[in-house]
């Protein structure tokens, strides 16, 4: 049936037809490009957070096996956490477009990274509670 319909089209009304499908097809494409491109930021994101608590992990773990204070194994210059650290750089290079075409990149980990130092900042002010 729709064949049908095809066949009968004048060459007008043909070219028209294309030009509606070329269309949608380039907005679906450009659609699926921005919903791609979101995932890989929401994946960096939660990568940033994972990875650092790796590190952490990692850092600290050591520090106790070879009997040093674990708390200062995590700490840049014996003062900043290095979660909030590389959080920020990363974060600020992001927004600062630092990074050319990857700015979204290294911000979203930045992100992930920072939201890691928040969530651990306030988990341990409600633990301090009472103390």
């Amino acid at each position: 049936m729709a064949e049908n319909k095809i066949a009968k089209l004048s060459g007008s009304e043909a070219k028209e037809a294309l030009q509606r499908l070329q269309s949608k097809i380039k907005k679906t494409q450009e659609a699926a490009k921005t919903e791609g491109e979101a995932l890989v930021r929401d994946l960096l994101t939660v990568g940033g957070g994972a990875g650092i608590g790796a590190l952490e992990g990692y850092l600290k773990k050591t520090a106790l096996y070879q009997g040093n204070d674990e708390e200062e194994a995590f700490k840049l210059g014996g003062a900043v956490d290095m979660d909030l650290a590389i959080g920020g750089v990363l974060g600020l290079a992001g927004i600062a477009k630092l990074g050319g075409k990857q700015s979204e990149a290294i911000r979203s980990l930045g992100m992930g990274v920072l939201s890691y130092a928040g969530g651990k900042y306030f988990r341990d002010m409600v633990m301090a509670e009472g103390e």
